[in-house]
């Protein structure tokens, strides 16, 4: 079954699809272990893995799909992946899409926020018009060459009836799933999962250091919503499990006592007896 129609059909079950954020193949190695029926590619993440810098616009769509190609080749759960507002003009987010199916990926997240956003503005997020948005929404459908690959939007607009009022225009548009970011009131997730959480799975995230409407996963569900994502989830375990063990290492010269996986842990998880196997199989 193609990742976009797993997906599609995990959306229909009454349990909530609980999705935590990677950003190279270890990463999506180690969660589909730990049994998560989707996953997602984070930008966020992947620009502090791979560039160390903050999410800025700074990675590309040729490495984020050369990332999401690998994840892909390595594990079969659904991956999602945020292309932040599409790499551009609607040329750009068609080419996106075409990048990301070619990938083997579930589905692609497109926001409406601006393509660069000014330094003094990174938290306010500024958007592009709902008629723009709307472009994009049905560029990245038309797009797309499976009928099941899911197109999610994403709106950063405020306030919340702004947002609300392009959720709505969203699901009219035939968005596959929403997510609207600001959300922060309980009545104002209730009123979104009663207008149109019935038509279109409603998606949300947990933050690191952020109040969120919800307790957990399950009562996010019991409101209606049918993804939480956890996108700092991967990249935070591992800045702190690297810093920690990179300190030691400094202060004690040994490698003794460290929180890490062994060789022999990671050699299973690489599965290098098979690949060991295959070269003495194929050999001349």
């Amino acid at each position: 079954m193609k990742p976009g129609t797993r997906l599609r059909a995990a959306l229909l079950h009454p349990d909530i699809v609980v999705a935590p954020g990677v950003f190279d193949a270890m990463s999506a190695l180690l969660a589909t272990r730990a049994g998560f029926e989707a996953l997602f590619l984070s930008g966020s993440a992947v620009s502090y893995a791979q560039l160390a810098r903050p999410d800025l616009g700074l990675v590309t769509m040729d490495e984020l799909a050369t990332i999401a190609t690998h994840i892909c080749e390595r594990v079969d759960t659904p991956l999602m992946v945020d292309i932040d507002q599409g790499f551009g003009s609607v040329a750009n987010v068609q080419r996106a899409v075409h990048a990301f199916e070619r990938a083997g990926c579930a589905g692609v997240q497109i926001e409406d926020q601006i393509a660069v956003k000014p330094a003094a503005t990174l938290q306010a997020r500024p958007v592009v018009s709902l008629s723009d948005m709307l472009g994009k929404l049905r560029a990245a459908q038309d797009a797309r060459r499976d009928k099941d690959f899911l197109i999610s939007a994403r709106t950063d607009a405020q306030p919340f009836d702004e947002a609300f009022k392009r959720a709505v225009a969203f699901a009219e548009a035939g968005a596959d799933m929403i997510f609207v970011e600001c959300v922060r009131e309980r009545a104002d997730a209730e009123r979104l999962a009663k207008a149109i959480g019935a038509r279109v799975p409603l998606v949300s995230n947990f933050l690191e250091g952020r109040p969120h409407f919800a307790r957990d996963a399950a009562d996010l569900q019991a409101m209606g919503f049918h993804i939480a994502l956890y996108p700092g989830v991967g990249i935070g375990s591992a800045v702190a499990a690297m810093e920690s063990s990179f300190a030691k290492l400094a202060a004690n010269g040994s490698n003794a006592n460290l929180v890490r996986a062994d060789a022999a842990t990671i050699n299973q998880l690489v599965e290098t007896e098979r690949f060991v196997r295959d070269a003495t199989k194929y050999a001349g």
